[in-house]
């Protein structure tokens, strides 16, 4: 008998040993699409929160039942409106890390001079974009929850009976100024979210 390994238990190991790498290679490569998938996600939203800031200040500033729509388009996460904090939010659950770990202290409020602030119900910590009212954060390495908020200590937001909020991949929000709040004088915008 010749010592060492037969063609057959050769030929079973090599082909373990393939299909090990192929189905690595395919996880691998899967988890990363995803990963550059979701990425450009929260860079669109930032533009669109933008852009909401912008018609929400737009409407604000109108007459008494200015009413204006936009549309928005986002592939995951959830828009909604916050009346308790008077912020217009989107939140996601992305398999991407987009934000960095916010260290600083965050304010109860959203006036002018806050740079930080922080979501009570999910404790995402977000900070001001640059002269804006929106702020971005996210929570989590590798896979991130993140939140962006329109965060107005100017405006008193309204949320519709109707439409509160609304998922993804596409929604309609409308603002409409309802008058003033008789005792701090802050203009009513109502926003709803179809």
């Amino acid at each position: 008998m010749r010592k060492g390994v037969s063609p057959a238990v050769s030929y079973v190991l090599l082909l373990a040993l393939v299909v090990i790498m192929s189905v690595a290679a395919y996880l691998w490569g899967t988890y990363e699409i995803q990963r550059l998938q979701d990425t450009p996600i929260a860079h669109n939203m930032e533009s669109q929160m933008i852009s909401v800031d912008q018609l929400i200040q737009s409407v604000s500033h109108g007459d008494i039942n200015f009413t204006t729509r936009m549309n928005l388009y986002y592939a995951k996460g959830v828009m909604q409106v916050d009346a308790a904090h008077n912020w217009v939010k989107y939140t996601a659950q992305l398999n991407a890390e987009v934000y960095d770990r916010i260290t600083e202290t965050p304010n109860a409020t959203c006036n002018s001079t806050t740079y930080v602030i922080q979501d009570s119900d999910t404790g995402i910590k977000m900070s001001r974009m640059p002269y804006t009212n929106v702020f971005r954060g996210g929570t989590g390495q590798g896979s991130q929850a993140i939140e962006m908020v329109a965060c107005y200590d100017d405006v008193q937001i309204e949320e519709s009976i109707i439409c509160k909020g609304r998922s993804g991949p596409r929604a309609q929000l409308t603002a409409r100024k309802l008058g003033y709040n008789g005792t701090s004088s802050k203009p009513i915008v109502e926003v709803k979210i179809c």
